[in-house]
């Protein structure tokens, strides 16, 4: 079980002054920023916008492939003054994983594979680079659904022996059918099915942060209904590419994939290892 969540981590760089370094942040991890203004219009990493909140409140997602050492963030506030927030990050090593796919279509995809899949990628972006408003940060967030974390975050795989992306969320195994909620309140910005992931919801929760629940057997919720943490917005199933009934949760922020585990409120919530 892992005893890094989002708010044990908060507890090294919440409230860190500005212009000191915090503690580290690992590859894939998530942090919050605490500037103890609320006049805190923007927040930025690199070129990267980051989401900020009315309390002064920068989301801080760190890129599983971000170089390890020293890095900034830029904060701009509404008098026009700028300030620097230093923090590392830290290297993490990611395990190997090779799966065995057994529809090898889902491996060597077929041109119409291709076609289709580029198509609902280009959907999937559309939500991924949104950046609607944010009422509140969506943090601490709910584990999705009752089971076991049969994948964690990162790992790089192997499918079928040729290797793939590294996994860009979290995976936990339960049976088909198992309700599956919303991990905080958003909008739902697209459901449908699609040829990797299955039948999915993505849920924007504002600022860029999104999360996206697929493989599912049953889709219950409908674009642009909005939703509460805990509202049930489908079933657990085995549709796409997999090897068993489970749901995958990838949690992005402006773009970037970070692990879902870090977003949790205490270790109590963690998924445990199946």
């Amino acid at each position: 079980m892992k005893t890094h969540s989002i708010w044990l981590a908060a507890t090294l760089a919440l409230f860190v002054s500005i212009g000191a370094m915090a503690e580290s942040v690992r590859q894939g991890g998530l942090s919050l920023i605490e500037t103890h203004r609320t006049d805190l219009v923007a927040a930025s990493l690199g070129e990267q916008r980051l989401p900020v909140s009315d309390k002064g409140v920068v989301v801080l997602p760190v890129d599983m492939d971000a170089k390890p050492g020293e890095a900034h963030v830029t904060l701009e506030f509404a008098d026009g003054s700028r300030a620097t927030y230093n923090f590392n990050v830290e290297a993490h090593t990611f395990r190997e994983e090779r799966l065995q796919i057994a529809n090898q279509r889902y491996v060597e995809p077929h041109p119409e594979d291709v076609e289709r899949y580029t198509r609902e990628a280009e959907r999937q972006e559309k939500v991924y680079s949104s950046f609607s408003e944010m009422s509140a940060l969506p943090f601490p967030m709910a584990v999705p659904t009752n089971g076991c974390r049969s994948s964690e975050f990162g790992v790089r795989r192997f499918l079928n022996d040729q290797p793939r992306s590294p996994h860009s969320g979290l995976d936990i195994a339960a049976p088909t059918g198992t309700p599956i909620i919303a991990p905080a309140a958003g909008r739902i910005a697209l459901t449908g099915d699609f040829f990797f992931s299955g039948k999915l919801v993505m849920i924007d929760h504002g600022a860029g942060i999104v999360s996206v629940l697929g493989h599912m057997s049953e889709v219950s919720a409908e674009e642009g209904q909005l939703v509460d943490q805990g509202d049930l917005v489908g079933e657990v199933g085995a549709t796409g590419r997999v090897t068993g009934a489970h749901v995958h949760w990838t949690l992005s922020i402006g773009g970037v994939r970070v692990d879902p585990e870090f977003a949790l409120e205490s270790p109590s919530s963690q998924v445990t290892g199946c």
